[in-house]
């Protein structure tokens, strides 16, 4: 007995052109598989997404919780890396907390989804996202991939940080400084350029300046953490400005994990 059988290739082109109309067999495929996409969309992969987002935000807020100084902040910091230490995940000093929460709830995942997702609750973090709108956050900005992949609206590169940092500096003038050794190390061709004075502070308030430097990496170098230094003083200010005991917000934040 003789046992027939298609492959791939004689199902998929089948030379019966009588029979079937290729074409229309073709944009029925089609049409039929976009609609299995749309109910996919609105079914199981959104669903999905929604039970992702929603564990992302309970995430966010163990972060919330544990931010601050005060007591109870501290208290469940500690607790959190006790626990930490008995699933047996070690973090070296300098890994951010968020990884560490999103390390500790989603275990031994590839480190790229905890780095992408790490990613999102921090850029909701920085952008002060309320807990309770982190998903629709994630969503309106297209999802994870797009937030891991995308750059903050408040992202500054360096070049933009030196730039803003010598418009800063232009309008200072802390002091004067000449001499005659001094006179002879400088390079007279740059006049009215910006350099860095490399100096040693001593103990009565005076500074020895020991070099002087042109180059345009050590100079924008230096603008930049004067950028970086402005910009933490106005966040320190503003925080002083707006500064409230939000305990009882942090304790709401963990209770709602806890008692659901």
């Amino acid at each position: 007995m003789t046992t027939l059988t298609k492959t791939n290739k004689d199902v998929v082109l089948n030379d019966n052109v009588t029979a079937i109309d290729p074409a229309k067999q073709m944009t029925v495929a089609l049409d039929r598989l976009i609609k299995e996409r749309e109910a996919w969309e609105v079914g199981a992969y959104k669903t999905s997404n929604d039970q992702l987002y929603a564990i992302l935000t309970k995430c966010y807020a163990i972060d919330f919780s544990m931010s601050g100084g005060e007591t109870y902040s501290k208290i469940r910091k500690q607790s959190f890396n006790e626990y930490v230490k008995q699933l047996g995940f070690k973090f070296k000093s300098e890994t951010a907390i968020m990884n560490r929460i999103v390390k500790c709830v989603f275990g031994n995942v590839h480190r790229s989804r905890i780095s992408a997702y790490a990613k999102v609750l921090k850029e909701a973090k920085k952008q002060e996202i309320a807990i309770n709108n982190l998903a629709q956050f994630i969503s309106d900005s297209g999802g994870i991939q797009e937030i891991r992949l995308s750059k903050s609206e408040s992202y500054v590169s360096p070049k933009e940080k030196a730039s803003k940092a010598l418009e800063m500096v232009a309008e200072m003038k802390l002091a004067t400084v000449k001499g005659q050794h001094l006179a002879e190390t400088i390079n007279v061709e740059k006049a009215d350029e910006t350099c860095v004075l490399l100096a040693t502070q001593k103990a009565d308030g005076s500074f020895v300046v020991q070099s002087v430097v042109y180059n345009a990496t050590a100079v924008n170098a230096a603008l930049v953490s004067v950028y970086g230094t402005h910009t933490n003083e106005r966040k320190a200010n503003k925080a002083k400005r707006e500064a409230v005991n939000d305990s009882d917000a942090k304790a709401a934040a963990i209770l709602s994990i806890v008692n659901m």
